[in-house]
């Protein structure tokens, strides 16, 4: 989400392929990380019925104890999400190789430039990466796909099913028929949803829902016209996500602070002159929050809840798993619904190299293991309450420009660079974590 070429305003930095000055410290982030490939546990590594604060240790499942799918992988049933939560992986459609595609596309991302004058000088910027010698990751997948392939979308919805995923949710900008609808590399991604959907409903097991990115000139009206657009072209799919327990749709709604919460309020509120409120159109529409203050501000704006989508840890106060309880408890005395989402790590060096300060080291699987610790024991008290499903969000499965991604990578190395993989550990790694924690709350009580 944040891939593009403009960035959000003083309070965020996030969301697309510069950054403006006031940034938090924390600066400039994007959403172009990915996630590793195919994972597997066995059953017998995690203790059934394990209450949710055992679940959490370290040593419940060790790390010695996974091991790859060609050992044989659990049966689907018993690691997909049960309707008690989910988890939800956020996936991005930009990709794009000559075979496919005519040209390379966000392999071949270019280099940003930093918005101060000064900082910019130091730094190379203003090139485009040349695949296969250059690419614009920190990390290399197995290959270099695109995002049209059909065999690499039916692979990766089944590494993620298999790793315990039930929603893929897909980065949208906007319908192909208007104009400026596309992100920062100028890649549009509408006419790439279908295929998602199709392989997702041949496949089983996961679901397709949908991130709403800050395409040029998004208002409340445009926004509202794209809900009507996507409901009357999507809707129709058995893999078009709603919710088990409510069977309401879900939209996460991307800088969503760009847009005023009094306009947002128009289409979300029951009274709004726009209201999609109890219309075949309704559904959970989930902000993005950045602070405290955000919270009560999107809750007059009629939003369902937020997330903190970053996997930077502290790039945002909502993106600090320290502030996580507190936002929960927030979260439900206002009737909001809190999905506090966990990466493996941070790295956009390739396409920001100012932007170390982001860095944030995978530490083996640590760094993973630790969010997804917080994010369960925020959400225990939302576990066995209110009408749908608990959900903690995974950013992400393919964000390789922000080093984000759980996909499988690959050792990689050319004349000119050497790019980072998850030795020792295997390419699939963080499937293989995924599922463990897919495992754990799917062992567990109603209590997680």
């Amino acid at each position: 989400a944040l891939d593009d070429d403009t960035v959000a305003p003083s309070t965020a930095a996030l969301d697309d392929d510069t950054v403006t000055p006031g940034a938090p410290s924390t600066a400039a982030l994007d959403d172009d990380t990915v996630a590793p490939s195919t994972a597997a546990l066995d059953d017998d590594t995690v203790t059934p019925g394990a209450p949710s604060t055992a679940a959490l240790d370290d040593d419940t499942v060790p790390h010695a104890a996974l091991r790859s799918n060609t050992g044989g992988a659990v049966p689907v049933a018993s690691t997909t999400c049960p309707s008690l939560f989910e988890l939800h992986a956020f996936y991005y459609l930009w990709y794009g190789t000559p075979a496919h595609d005519g040209k390379w596309l966000h392999w071949n991302h270019e280099v940003l430039p930093h918005w101060n004058e000064h900082t910019r000088q130091r730094f190379p910027h203003g090139m485009r990466l040349e695949p296969p010698e250059q690419v614009g990751a920190a990390y290399v997948p197995l290959a270099l796909y695109s995002s049209r392939d059909p065999a690499y979308v039916r692979r990766s919805l089944e590494q993620l099913r298999d790793a315990g995923v039930g929603v893929v949710v897909v980065s949208w900008w906007g319908r192909a028929d208007m104009p400026n609808t596309h992100d920062g590399q100028m890649v549009e991604t509408d006419s790439r949803v279908q295929l998602v959907l199709d392989e997702a409903s041949g496949l089983g097991g996961i679901r397709v829902a949908f991130h709403l990115e800050p395409y040029a000139g998004r208002t409340a009206q445009s926004v509202r016209d794209d809900v009507v657009y996507i409901f009357r072209k999507y809707a129709h799919s058995p893999s078009f996500y709603r919710d088990a327990r409510s069977r309401r749709p879900i939209f996460y709604c991307y800088d969503s602070y760009h847009i005023p919460y009094a306009d947002w309020a128009q289409l979300l509120s029951p009274s709004g002159a726009h209201t999609l409120r109890n219309t075949e159109f309704d559904a959970d529409f989930i902000a993005l929050a950045l602070n405290e203050a955000d919270v009560p501000a999107l809750a007059a704006g009629h939003f369902d809840g937020f997330y903190s989508y970053f996997a930077a840890t502290g790039f945002t106060r909502v993106a600090t798993p320290a502030a996580w309880p507190a936002l929960q408890q927030t979260a439900q005395q206002l009737g909001l619904r809190f999905i506090p989402c966990v990466g493996p790590g941070y790295d956009d060096t390739r396409i920001r190299p100012w932007n170390s300060e982001n860095l944030r080291p995978r530490n083996g699987g640590r760094y993973y293991d630790e969010m997804f610790r917080a994010a369960v024991a925020t959400l225990q008290s939302a576990a066995a309450s209110g009408d749908s499903t608990v959900i903690i969000g995974l950013t992400s499965w393919n964000e390789w420009g922000e080093g984000t991604q759980i996909e499988p990578a690959q050792p990689y190395s050319t004349a000119s660079h050497t790019y980072a993989d998850y030795s020792p550990e295997a390419p699939d790694f963080y499937l293989q974590l995924t599922r463990k924690w897919a495992l754990l709350l799917a062992n567990s009580t109603s209590d997680f």
